[in-house]
Formats: C-alpha cells, structure tokens, sequence
C-alpha cells in the first residue's frame, strides 16, 4: 500500500536529487521573494538557501550534493515601466555558500534543463543551443539543436550526450559528437506547458527510465498547430531507445502534468490533472503489460514534479491552486 509518511510546507518545482538522495533542490517562498533551496530529505530541513531576483528557468543540484546551478537576471538600466535587464547563469558552491556567475550574452535563448556529466560537469540545452560547462574551470564548448521547434531533452547515454529534438510530427534523436547517425521516432512529444504562475516547471513532458533503455514521452495527436488539443486523450509513448521501437502505449483520462519512472525502470508515475476540482491523480502504470496498476495518489493542487528514488517518492506541487507542498511517499 502507498504510504504518505512526511509533508514539508512551501516547497514547490522540486528540481532534482542528488545521487544519494540525502539532498534536495527546489523554490520556496520568503517575505514575497522566491528563494534556491537545498534542503534535507529526511527531515525537510533547510541546509542551504539563496534569494532569487526572478523566478529561474532551470534549477538543478549536482549527484555530490554540493553544487546547485540556477539562471537569475537583475534591472541594469531603462524605465521602471520598462527596465533592461542582465542574464546569469549563476554557480553557488553550497559548502563555502559562494557564488560564481556567468553572463548569459543571448538573451533570446530561454534555458530548459540540466544534465550532470559528473559532480563537475554539465550540460545546459535550450531550445537554440546547448554548451558544456565544467563548475570549477569554467570551461565550455558549444553544440547546436538546429530545429526551431527546439530539444529541450537529452541523455547522457554510454558516454555520449544524446538529444531529443521535437518537429511537427516526429522526435528525432541524434548525438552531440556525431557519435552514431540519428534516430528518428515517429510521433512528435508535446512540451508541457508552464502554468499560468510562469515559475520553474521541471518536467517538460518526457522522462528516461533509470536503465537508459527506454523513454516516456507524452504524445501530441494533433495533426496541425490549429487543431483543438482538448479533441483527443493524452497518450504517453513507451520507446525502446537501445532498439528503437515502439512498446506500449498509456492513454490518460486528463491533462498529464509530470512522468516519473521506478528505480528498476518498469514502472511510470504519471500525474493527471482534474481542472475542475483542481486535484491531480497520480497514477501508477506497468511498462512491461502497458497496463495501469493502481491508484498512487490523489494530491490538491497541480503536480510539478515527481521523483521516484530507492523506496520513497517525492511530489511537488506548484503554487496555483493551493499552497505548494512537498509530500514523500513510500513507493509501491
């Protein structure tokens, strides 16, 4: 049975883990002003904050657990009505509470995500281009997405980084390096979309299985841009990358907010949100029959994100309808 065993108030867009997952990253909010926090899994203590100027794109805590990387902005110029603003990809090193950060010169490029390479090393993607940083020697070099429907997702898979870029009707995947020619899916992922509220939203309508084999994608039916997505169901799309092929298909019965898979990658956590009564329901699913298994949870409020680490689930939900909340779970 599903077991609800610790609830800590405020926290919301729970971002990451680390790989021991004795910490976490996610937003809260102080005297009106969002704030980075990092924050103890079992006791929900907080072990390390800082003050945000605006709500970031992304937000991510390296696998040691002492690295958090987040993007901010600041007014340097112009009217009130309309002031200019500077970009930062900022580095805070937790252990000694610093900071480094670095101008981001495009400001047209929203940043989507992070991948960690190492407890040095990541990946940043946005939906023009993507760059390689190391934290400490502030090193980078540049790979391009070149479709302007964007990435947005990707993988680092047997040490090659691997990218998910989205077109009208097909995801292809293809590698950073060049290492193998590319792999085309034939269904095009739809991007979640942010809520109303514009803050951080981690998860963007895909999830890879911890085996690195398989993905989650959730499914757009539409046959053009115009088309009313409220006409067709939300189907989520279980693909085979080592042989890419198709497994099985999930269709959900509302609008899909956050996928999560199983340590042992052969269950999904799938979040569906009821607009009417402002609830999700996050559903457990079996990737090996394609069947559901059961009900996991019925939460207030919308679900930004789900973990699932070891024997615990992590859920967050945005602050939209309700207060935000972080509730940990015993996993099935």
């Amino acid at each position: 049975m599903t077991k609800l065993i610790a609830k800590y108030d405020g926290y919301y867009s729970l971002a990451n883990l680390s790989a021991d997952s004795k910490r976490g990253v996610a937003l809260t909010k102080k005297k009106y002003r969002e704030h980075v926090v990092v924050f103890d899994t079992a006791k929900g203590s907080i072990v390390a904050e800082q003050p945000l100027t605006h709500s970031p794109n992304i937000v991510s805590i390296s696998p040691d657990g002492k690295t958090v990387v987040f993007n901010d902005k600041q007014a340097v110029g112009g009217i009130p009505q309309d002031p200019e603003f500077a970009f930062f990809l900022i580095i805070w090193n937790i252990e000694k509470n610093t900071t480094q950060k670095f101008p981001i010169e495009d400001i047209q490029n929203t940043y989507d995500d992070i991948a960690w390479i190492t407890d040095t090393q990541f990946v940043i993607l946005s939906f023009q281009y993507g760059s390689y940083w190391d934290v400490y020697m502030g090193e980078t070099s540049v790979f391009r997405v070149a479709s302007r429907f964007g990435g947005g997702h990707y993988l680092y898979y047997h040490q090659h980084l691997m990218i998910f870029e989205h077109d009208l009707d097909k995801t292809t995947i293809f590698y950073a390096d060049g290492f193998t020619p590319p792999i085309e899916i034939p269904h095009r992922m739809c991007l979640m979309e942010k809520p109303s509220s514009r803050v951080y939203l981690p998860t963007r309508g895909i999830a890879i299985a911890p085996n690195n084999t398989l993905s989650a994608m959730v499914l757009d039916e539409r046959k053009s841009l115009g088309d009313d997505a409220n006409l067709f169901k939300k189907k989520i799309v279980i693909w085979d990358i080592a042989h890419n092929q198709h497994i099985h298909t999930l269709v959900g019965e509302r609008e899909l907010t956050a996928l999560s898979w199983s340590p042992d990658s052969t269950r999904l956590l799938v979040s569906e949100l009821n607009m009417g009564k402002k609830t999700s329901h996050v559903i457990l699913w079996n990737t090996v029959t394609g069947q559901k298994e059961a009900d996991f949870a019925k939460i207030d409020g919308y679900v930004d994100n789900i973990i699932w680490s070891g024997g615990r689930v992590y859920i967050s939900t945005q602050k939209v309808y309700v207060d935000p909340v972080l509730t940990v779970w015993e996993g099935k």
